[in-house]
């Protein structure tokens, strides 16, 4: 009896060595979380972000593209950043903390040059032409070729500009316009003019 005991009290101490080992022992490689440094000696923080599109951007109250537009900047133009927010750049401009989505500009210590000459800028507010080479440019329900076609308008047919440029992700920056004969909806930007 006194060696099933001890035998036992021996298989009890083992498995509980063989239990703590396992425990301490990493069960596989540990999660790796890295943080990006917003500087480091060799790369400082941005200061400047420079709006590189064509049909510049739009500076929103919060980091969404559902947000109010509070202006557009124009091609070529340099403001101070503050932040650095997954897709989105804070920035002072104008008296004002403004969001302009990061694909739409390039980061930099300082300001950087950008060939924006022949450029249109097109911003909330002002009236803007249509030019189409079919001689139909489609109002659609979404900033996409596929969505719905609302109305198909003639070359000169006049908008006003509601909000943009957005880029919806196939390359091509689309504005929400509007005028009282088709009512409200997007058009592509290449085929608008500024009175």
């Amino acid at each position: 009896m006194q060696l099933a005991i001890h035998a036992f009290v021996l298989a009890s101490i083992a498995s509980i060595v063989l239990v703590g080992k396992t425990l301490t022992e990493p069960v596989g490689p540990a999660p790796v979380h890295e943080l990006v440094p917003v500087a480091t000696a060799s790369a400082p923080a941005p200061s400047y972000a420079t709006v590189v599109k064509p049909f510049g951007a739009s500076v929103r109250v919060a980091p969404s593209w559902e947000a109010v537009g509070l202006y557009n900047a124009a091609c070529g133009m340099s403001v101070p950043v503050a932040a650095v927010d997954g897709g989105w750049v804070k920035i002072h401009s104008e008296g004002k903390v403004g969001w302009i989505a990061a694909s739409r500009v390039v980061l930099g210590t300082e300001p950087i040059a950008v060939d924006c000459a022949d450029q249109p800028f097109l911003h909330a507010s002002t009236e803007a032409s249509t030019f189409s080479p079919t001689g139909c440019l489609s109002l659609r329900s979404r900033p996409s070729p596929e969505a719905a076609e609302l109305a198909c308008v003639g070359n000169g047919h006049v908008y006003a500009v509601v909000d943009g440029p957005f880029d919806p992700g196939a390359g091509g920056d689309w504005f929400r316009v509007s005028s009282p004969t088709t009512g409200t909806g997007w058009v592509q930007a290449n085929y608008l003019h500024p009175l």
